[in-house]
């Protein structure tokens, strides 16, 4: 599966960085963040900016399909 086809925004934008990382099998996005000079968030512990947008029950609900398949 290529995580690229269907992705977020901000990862369909830097899917041309990380799409020939991927397709040998690279995946630690480690050495491609750095080269993108990519720099860490600070938020506060339980900030509004580090909630989940996927819910645990919804997460599940993913894994049980994917595995129907």
């Amino acid at each position: 599966m290529n995580p690229f086809q269907s992705s977020t925004p901000l990862l369909a934008r830097l899917a041309p960085a990380f799409a020939p990382a991927w397709q040998p099998g690279v995946r630690s996005p480690h050495k491609i963040m750095l080269q993108l000079n990519a720099q860490a968030w600070q938020c506060a512990e339980n900030g509004p900016r580090t909630s989940s947008f996927s819910p645990p029950d919804l997460l599940c609900q993913a894994v049980l399909a994917h595995e129907r398949h």
